[in-house]
């Protein structure tokens, strides 16, 4: 199953923690996980969802709910892993690489998550 970090790091797959993201987001978030975990040889990073209270390479944090704002800030004191913020138009990203724009386009998310520099050894 891939929502088992301990599998994802013996198949050097990078684990997704999101934090309040809502329904729609999860579930394109699951399908990109899928898809990029079971292409064979055309991807330099394939992802997993990490289990909640496991550790992660990446936090995917909704930026309009200060409760995942909070829960990420909280987990990065612990962890320092980096966060991609999922924002509604007009957030002021400020040039920021670790913003991503609703709506969520899988494409773009993808190429985000690709670009977004990680610590391969965050989730042990």
């Amino acid at each position: 199953m891939l929502n088992n970090p301990d599998r994802a790091e013996a198949e050097d797959l990078i684990t997704i923690q999101p934090v309040g993201l809502e329904d729609n987001e999860l579930r394109m978030l699951k399908s990109l996980c899928t898809i990029s975990s079971i292409a064979k040889g055309s991807r330099n990073r394939k992802y997993a969802l990490a289990t909640p209270g496991q550790g992660s390479h990446i936090y995917l944090v909704d930026a309009r709910k200060a409760d995942a704002y909070t829960r990420w800030r909280i987990a990065n004191n612990v962890e320092n892993v980096p966060a991609l913020l999922i924002a509604d138009p007009g957030y002021e990203a400020n040039g920021s690489n670790k913003v991503a724009h609703r709506p969520l386009i899988p494409s773009r998310l993808l190429a985000l998550l690709d670009n977004l520099p990680i610590a391969l050894s965050a989730a042990a």
